[in-house]
């Protein structure tokens, strides 16, 4: 792993390994012009690519009040946004649907809304390349996908995502 003057950090496969890689930049505040630069260029040196349905998952641990309870559990609205424009402007890229079900319990519908997630989402819509919608998992219709486990073979997941020709996991950051 080495960091750059710019602070960027790059991860890089060793020959014959893994192709797993990763891009970390430096961005000093949640600026989603910013961030969408720096997504747009994540894109591009990992070479990214997608077509038809993509399926993007923020991370909503628990969203509620953030006056009181801070930000500290979800995804940063303004990463949600930049990711969304910025792969809602790739080639290829026909529909992206976002959703998620949080970890606690309570619906994700009132996590996304205290989140800003769905004013964040209706602002993107405004600038996006293709159709963006929202949904919350544990309301949409599951599909029987098979996973090979040793318990359980087969997990009923969001049609959704389970339909989705590329899936996008997005950080809590």
């Amino acid at each position: 792993m080495d960091e750059n003057q710019k602070g960027e950090v790059s991860m890089e496969p060793e020959k014959n390994k893994s192709k797993n890689t990763g891009f970390i930049k430096r961005c000093e505040e949640y600026d989603r012009s910013q961030i969408e630069k720096i997504v747009t260029e994540g894109i591009r040196r990992l070479e990214f690519s997608a077509e038809g349905k993509v399926f993007v998952k923020p991370n909503v641990v628990f969203a509620f009040n953030t006056n009181r309870m801070g930000h500290a559990a979800y995804t940063a609205p303004p990463l949600v946004g930049a990711a969304l424009i910025a792969l809602s402007r790739e080639p290829g890229i026909k529909r992206i649907d976002m959703g998620e079900k949080t970890a606690v319990g309570v619906p994700t519908r009132l996590c996304y809304k205290h989140a800003g997630y769905y004013d964040e989402v209706k602002s993107v819509r405004k600038k996006a390349g293709c159709p963006v919608k929202i949904f919350c998992m544990e309301e949409e219709k599951r599909e029987p996908v098979f996973v090979g486990g040793k318990v359980h073979d087969v997990l009923r997941i969001s049609k959704k995502m389970a339909k989705a020709d590329k899936k996008v996991y997005l950080p809590k950051l």
